[in-house]
Protein backbone atom coordinates (compact mmCIF):
# COMPACT_ATOMS: atom_id res chain seq x y z
CA UNK A 1 0.00 0.00 0.00
CA UNK A 2 3.06 2.62 0.59
CA UNK A 3 4.44 2.09 -2.58
CA UNK A 4 7.39 -0.36 -1.34
CA UNK A 5 8.75 -2.62 -3.76
CA UNK A 6 10.17 -5.87 -2.36
CA UNK A 7 11.83 -8.48 -4.36
CA UNK A 8 11.41 -12.11 -2.97
CA UNK A 9 13.07 -14.22 -5.25
CA UNK A 10 15.86 -13.45 -7.60
CA UNK A 11 17.55 -16.71 -8.61
CA UNK A 12 18.32 -18.83 -12.17
CA UNK A 13 16.49 -22.22 -12.41
CA UNK A 14 15.18 -24.77 -14.37
CA UNK A 15 12.12 -25.61 -16.10
CA UNK A 16 10.72 -28.25 -13.60
CA UNK A 17 12.06 -25.68 -10.52
CA UNK A 18 8.99 -24.42 -8.65
CA UNK A 19 8.86 -21.74 -5.68
CA UNK A 20 7.33 -23.25 -2.80
CA UNK A 21 7.22 -21.88 0.71
CA UNK A 22 6.90 -19.40 2.73
CA UNK A 23 8.23 -15.83 3.70
CA UNK A 24 10.96 -15.83 5.83
CA UNK A 25 9.84 -18.94 7.62
CA UNK A 26 11.29 -21.38 4.95
CA UNK A 27 12.34 -19.27 1.69
CA UNK A 28 14.99 -16.09 2.21
CA UNK A 29 14.10 -13.00 0.76
CA UNK A 30 16.75 -11.50 -1.52
CA UNK A 31 15.93 -8.01 -0.18
CA UNK A 32 14.65 -6.85 3.35
CA UNK A 33 11.23 -7.34 4.06
CA UNK A 34 11.40 -4.41 6.57
CA UNK A 35 9.93 -2.53 3.45
CA UNK A 36 6.71 -3.84 4.58
CA UNK A 37 7.03 -3.64 7.93
CA UNK A 38 3.38 -1.94 9.51
CA UNK A 39 2.21 -1.19 6.76
CA UNK A 40 -1.38 -1.54 6.46
CA UNK A 41 -3.59 -5.17 5.60
CA UNK A 42 -6.34 -3.82 4.06
CA UNK A 43 -5.25 -2.13 0.58
CA UNK A 44 -4.19 -2.78 -2.73
CA UNK A 45 -1.37 -5.30 -3.08
CA UNK A 46 0.27 -6.30 -6.32
CA UNK A 47 2.48 -9.33 -7.47
CA UNK A 48 4.46 -9.01 -10.43
CA UNK A 49 5.85 -12.50 -11.71
CA UNK A 50 8.48 -12.61 -13.95
CA UNK A 51 9.67 -15.97 -15.67
CA UNK A 52 12.92 -14.41 -17.54
CA UNK A 53 14.21 -17.90 -18.96
CA UNK A 54 13.16 -18.57 -22.94
CA UNK A 55 10.49 -21.01 -23.71
CA UNK A 56 9.74 -21.80 -19.77
CA UNK A 57 5.84 -21.93 -18.98
CA UNK A 58 4.36 -22.17 -15.81
CA UNK A 59 1.28 -21.46 -13.43
CA UNK A 60 1.43 -19.43 -10.66
CA UNK A 61 -0.80 -20.83 -8.28
CA UNK A 62 -1.72 -18.96 -5.19
CA UNK A 63 -0.23 -15.81 -2.52
CA UNK A 64 -1.33 -15.00 0.46
CA UNK A 65 0.37 -12.25 2.79
CA UNK A 66 -0.18 -13.06 7.05
CA UNK A 67 -0.13 -11.20 9.86
CA UNK A 68 2.54 -11.90 12.10
CA UNK A 69 2.33 -9.22 14.77
CA UNK A 70 5.24 -10.63 16.77
CA UNK A 71 7.97 -10.95 13.82
CA UNK A 72 10.63 -8.91 13.45
CA UNK A 73 12.16 -8.36 10.02
CA UNK A 74 15.98 -7.58 10.08
CA UNK A 75 17.71 -5.04 7.99
CA UNK A 76 19.68 -7.57 6.31
CA UNK A 77 19.52 -11.16 4.00
CA UNK A 78 19.80 -13.84 6.84
CA UNK A 79 18.86 -17.57 6.74
CA UNK A 80 16.52 -19.23 8.70
CA UNK A 81 17.18 -19.66 12.43
CA UNK A 82 18.58 -23.25 12.68
CA UNK A 83 15.75 -23.34 15.56
CA UNK A 84 13.24 -23.65 13.00
CA UNK A 85 15.27 -26.35 10.99
CA UNK A 86 13.41 -30.04 11.04
CA UNK A 87 15.66 -32.41 13.63
CA UNK A 88 14.07 -35.20 11.49
CA UNK A 89 11.49 -36.15 8.70
CA UNK A 90 8.23 -35.75 8.45
CA UNK A 91 5.27 -36.25 5.89
CA UNK A 92 1.77 -34.90 6.61
CA UNK A 93 -1.15 -36.74 5.24
CA UNK A 94 -1.86 -35.05 1.50
CA UNK A 95 -4.55 -31.61 1.17
CA UNK A 96 -7.42 -32.19 0.23
CA UNK A 97 -8.18 -35.93 0.50
CA UNK A 98 -10.18 -37.08 -1.80
CA UNK A 99 -8.77 -35.17 -4.06
CA UNK A 100 -10.09 -33.69 -7.59
CA UNK A 101 -7.70 -32.31 -9.63
CA UNK A 102 -4.92 -31.66 -7.87
CA UNK A 103 -3.41 -31.74 -3.81
CA UNK A 104 -0.62 -31.01 -2.13
CA UNK A 105 2.06 -32.35 0.34
CA UNK A 106 3.68 -31.27 2.91
CA UNK A 107 7.36 -32.91 4.31
CA UNK A 108 9.90 -31.61 6.41
CA UNK A 109 13.30 -32.67 5.62
CA UNK A 110 16.56 -32.35 8.12
CA UNK A 111 20.17 -31.37 7.59
CA UNK A 112 22.32 -34.04 6.21
CA UNK A 113 19.27 -36.07 4.88
CA UNK A 114 20.99 -36.87 1.16
CA UNK A 115 18.64 -37.26 -1.76
CA UNK A 116 15.15 -36.76 -1.08
CA UNK A 117 12.55 -38.45 -3.34
CA UNK A 118 8.95 -38.05 -3.40
CA UNK A 119 7.01 -40.38 -5.91
CA UNK A 120 3.29 -41.38 -6.84
CA UNK A 121 2.60 -45.32 -7.28
CA UNK A 122 -0.23 -46.62 -8.08
CA UNK A 123 -2.01 -49.93 -6.35
CA UNK A 124 0.31 -52.30 -8.48
CA UNK A 125 3.29 -50.53 -6.97
CA UNK A 126 4.10 -48.92 -10.47
CA UNK A 127 5.54 -45.61 -10.76
CA UNK A 128 3.18 -42.97 -11.59
CA UNK A 129 5.47 -39.64 -10.98
CA UNK A 130 8.09 -38.59 -9.32
CA UNK A 131 7.55 -34.89 -7.19
CA UNK A 132 11.11 -34.45 -6.03
CA UNK A 133 14.17 -36.25 -6.57
CA UNK A 134 17.17 -34.06 -5.41
CA UNK A 135 19.49 -32.99 -2.18
CA UNK A 136 17.17 -30.62 -0.17
CA UNK A 137 18.39 -28.44 2.06
CA UNK A 138 16.99 -29.05 5.95
CA UNK A 139 13.23 -26.96 5.82
CA UNK A 140 9.78 -27.14 5.25
CA UNK A 141 8.34 -28.03 1.93
CA UNK A 142 5.37 -29.08 -0.20
CA UNK A 143 4.70 -30.19 -3.70
CA UNK A 144 1.56 -30.13 -5.92
CA UNK A 145 0.46 -33.40 -7.56
CA UNK A 146 -2.03 -32.46 -10.29
CA UNK A 147 -3.08 -36.25 -11.40
CA UNK A 148 -0.88 -36.45 -14.30
CA UNK A 149 1.97 -39.32 -14.73
CA UNK A 150 5.52 -38.98 -16.04
CA UNK A 151 4.51 -38.16 -19.59
CA UNK A 152 1.38 -35.55 -18.60
CA UNK A 153 -1.49 -37.42 -19.07
CA UNK A 154 -4.05 -37.81 -16.36
CA UNK A 155 -4.94 -40.46 -14.39
CA UNK A 156 -8.12 -42.54 -13.48
CA UNK A 157 -9.49 -42.30 -10.33
CA UNK A 158 -8.19 -44.73 -7.64
CA UNK A 159 -6.17 -45.15 -4.69
CA UNK A 160 -2.67 -43.67 -5.26
CA UNK A 161 0.24 -43.69 -2.85
CA UNK A 162 2.72 -41.10 -2.19
CA UNK A 163 6.39 -42.03 -0.61
CA UNK A 164 8.85 -39.83 1.11
CA UNK A 165 12.17 -41.21 1.34
CA UNK A 166 16.11 -39.67 2.22
CA UNK A 167 18.92 -40.76 4.06
CA UNK A 168 17.74 -43.60 6.32
CA UNK A 169 14.17 -42.66 5.75
CA UNK A 170 11.23 -44.13 3.71
CA UNK A 171 7.54 -43.54 4.96
CA UNK A 172 4.01 -43.83 2.69
CA UNK A 173 0.92 -42.62 2.73
CA UNK A 174 -2.66 -43.69 0.99
CA UNK A 175 -4.26 -40.63 -1.04
CA UNK A 176 -7.63 -41.07 -3.21
CA UNK A 177 -8.16 -39.27 -6.57
CA UNK A 178 -11.83 -38.85 -7.44
CA UNK A 179 -12.74 -37.39 -11.03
Amino acid sequence: PGGSTLWLHNRSGGAFDNVIGNYPNTLTPVSSMSLILGQPLDGTWTMKVFDLAGGNTGTFESWGLNDIGSFDCEDVESAVDDTAMPARFNMWQNHPNPFNPMTTIRFAVPEDAGVVNLAIFDVSGRLVRTLENSSLVAGHYSRVWDGRDMSGRGVSSGTYFYRLSGRGFTEAKKMILMK
